[in-house]
Parts: structure tokens; C-alpha cells; sequence
């Protein structure tokens, strides 16, 4: 795990959050299939399936789960249910962001 996940995995599991990692885009497809997450968190740029791909497979798969995409905004315009933090390193942002996609899974 690079700094920047490890951060996001500690911060998270200090504040009560129940975090599960994937090393890349594809083990976190394979992983959903079997524990659906309340939000998930990714970097925009990652190996194998990257994060807007990400996105793409599970609506297509017809999960609508929140998403937050760190980095650099995907190319290809505004994927719908996905909260965007530029900063992959801005925990109080992405755990913002985080807030977000959990009050819209209670809407």
C-alpha cells in the first residue's frame, strides 16, 4: 500500500469505519461482488482498471454505490454518484466527501 491509501486506510479505521483495500481497480471489482461497500474510495489513475472505469463496470453492473475518486479529474465528463477530491491526500476532504455518499445512501 502507498502512503497516501495507507493514511486514507488509518484515518478512516481511527474514526470507526469498517475499511477494506484492494491493490488495484480489478481486485476492488472482484471484491464488491461478494461485499458491496457503503462508499467506495479510489484514486482517478490506478493499474488495470482505473477509477472511472471503475465507476463505469459497476453501473453497468447496476450497483449504485457512492464513489470518491482521488487525483486528477477522469477525462470523459461527470460520472453520476461520484464525489471528486483533486488532493489524494486530503483526508478531511475525501472523509468529507465520504459524509456525502453516505447521507445520499440515506435519501
Amino acid at each position: 500500500m502507498t502512503p497516501a491509501p495507507a493514511a486514507l486506510f488509518n484515518a478512516f479505521t481511527r474514526r470507526g469505519y469498517r475499511v477494506d483495500a484492494a491493490p488495484d481497480g480489478q481486485q476492488a471489482l472482484d471484491h464488491v461482488v461478494f461485499d458491496m461497500p457503503d462508499v467506495i474510495v479510489a484514486p482517478s489513475a490506478m493499474e488495470g482498471v482505473d477509477g472511472p472505469s471503475l465507476v463505469r463496470r459497476l453501473r453497468d453492473g447496476g450497483r449504485r454505490v457512492p464513489v470518491v475518486l482521488t487525483g486528477a479529474a477522469p477525462s470523459g465528463g461527470r460520472l453520476p454518484g461520484v464525489q471528486l477530491v483533486q488532493d489524494s491526500c486530503d483526508v478531511s476532504r475525501i472523509a468529507g466527501a465520504v459524509n456525502l455518499g453516505l447521507a445520499s445512501q440515506l435519501a
